[in-house]
């Protein structure tokens, strides 16, 4: 009968999915099992954090990789097709609740098959400069390979610009130099017809200039030289003698910070330290009850933390933020800037830099009555030719502290 025939072949695709869905599995299984061999070979296991190698066309990594990648792709693609053919095969209108609640699933598997499909494709296909693709390695072991596009305007003007008739866009942290330039081209909002764009800086309801003393200690010498990690450490040893006060230190990376631990020999009990790019929860728990306590933190805390009132009173900046040589996304948008002709330090690393510095300062004031002192420790944001840029862009007057004894006396502003 009909009936029989259709359960028959309903049978026959589902033991074909079930079979399937055990070769992506395996597929799975041999390309994480190459990834770990590569790890091993090139003892890619990093002491700390977490560790990205970018790869690109003809990185040793694609010996290893390229065929179960390119076996994981045939057999996605084999299993979106056969359920895509079962769908095809029902009549929708005929079904009851429980079985368009299972066609439902169905299409989601699909949706899944297909846009993983999508990413492994782009992973494997090398020469295709949209994206950037890396190989990133937890201290733990754990390994994954990630790719994302190195520019997002094209896919927000599909996905976001194209499907609704307003997006609201806002921030404290948008403009560099009361400019927006930077994010517009970041967002691809500079791919729309200027009509179709407000703009707008509103003022802060913060007195900045009541609630903050701002300083750069400008008899430090530069981060770029040998003997700053020396003298930054001194520095920070002097400085926390003198006041117990709630205070967080930004670094830009984790090995400065713990160096600079190391260099504190234990000096201070109060002192909390990220221990990893997962401990952000725990050391935020730790710092306030123990307050007033001093926080050492990397990328995490520059941004999304709320310590109002006395639970942060002061915030130290080691560095101006520029981002980390070899990042993966950051290397691939330099290279990109630079195809277009343009200058990637001054169209991409300062400009990002300048936000992410805007972010760190905002960490201070929270609230209408908060105050606190903000100490930059990185010289060229007063002796360099690009530092005006950052001070153009935060909302306070720096101070300029030629010896430790002019930071000493602004640490009593409160």
């Amino acid at each position: 009968t009909e009936d029989e025939s259709a359960k028959q072949s309903a049978g026959s695709i589902n033991s074909d999915c079930n079979d399937l869905v055990a070769e992506c599995h395996r597929s799975i299984n041999v390309l994480f099992t190459k990834v770990d061999q590569y790890v091993d070979t090139y003892k890619m296991i990093p002491s700390d954090y977490s560790r990205r190698e970018r790869f690109t066309p003809g990185h040793r990594l694609f010996d290893y990789i390229l065929q179960p990648l390119s076996d994981l792709h045939r057999n996605l693609a084999n299993l979106e097709n056969r359920l895509t053919g079962l769908l095809k095969q029902l009549d929708i209108s005929s079904l009851d609740v429980e079985e368009v609640v299972e066609v439902e699933s169905i299409q989601a598997v699909i949706r899944l098959a297909t846009e993983y499909s999508a990413h492994i494709y782009n992973i494997r296909e090398s020469t295709d400069d949209r994206w950037v693709r890396w190989l990133e390695v937890t201290p733990s072991g754990w390994c994954s390979i990630k790719i994302a596009p190195v520019e997002i305007g094209e896919m927000l003007e599909k996905l976001v610009y194209g499907k609704y008739p307003r997006v609201l866009f806002t921030s404290a942290t948008m403009t560099v130099e009361r400019d927006f330039a930077f994010i517009e081209e970041r967002l691809g909002l500079d791919r729309l017809p200027p009509e179709k764009i407000r703009k707008g800086i509103f003022g802060s309801s913060f007195d900045f200039q009541s609630q903050v003393r701002f300083l750069c200690t400008a008899h430090l010498p530069s981060p770029k030289t040998d003997y700053y990690q020396k003298q930054l450490s001194r520095f920070l040893r002097n400085i926390f003698k003198k006041i117990e006060r709630s205070t967080l230190v930004l670094f830009t990376s984790y090995q400065m910070l713990q160096q600079t631990v190391n260099d504190l020999a234990g000096c201070f009990p109060k002192l909390v330290v990220q221990e990893g790019s997962g401990s952000t929860d725990k050391a935020l728990h730790d710092f306030i009850q123990l307050k007033p306590a001093i926080l050492f933190g990397t990328e995490s805390f520059w941004q999304g933390i709320d310590l109002p009132g006395d639970l942060l009173e002061m915030l130290v900046i080691t560095r101006l933020p520029f981002s980390v040589p070899g990042d993966p996304i950051d290397t691939a948008r330099m290279e990109l800037v630079e195809k277009k002709g343009a200058n990637s330090f001054a169209c991409y690393s300062l400009p990002a830099a300048v936000l992410r510095f805007k972010q760190g300062f905002g960490r201070l004031i929270r609230t209408g009555s908060d105050q606190g002192v903000i100490i930059v420790t990185d010289n060229r944001l007063v002796r360099s030719s690009f530092g005006q840029t950052f001070l153009n862009s935060v909302p306070s007057e720096v101070e300029i502290a030629t010896c430790l004894a002019e930071v000493e006396r602004a640490l009593y502003f409160k």
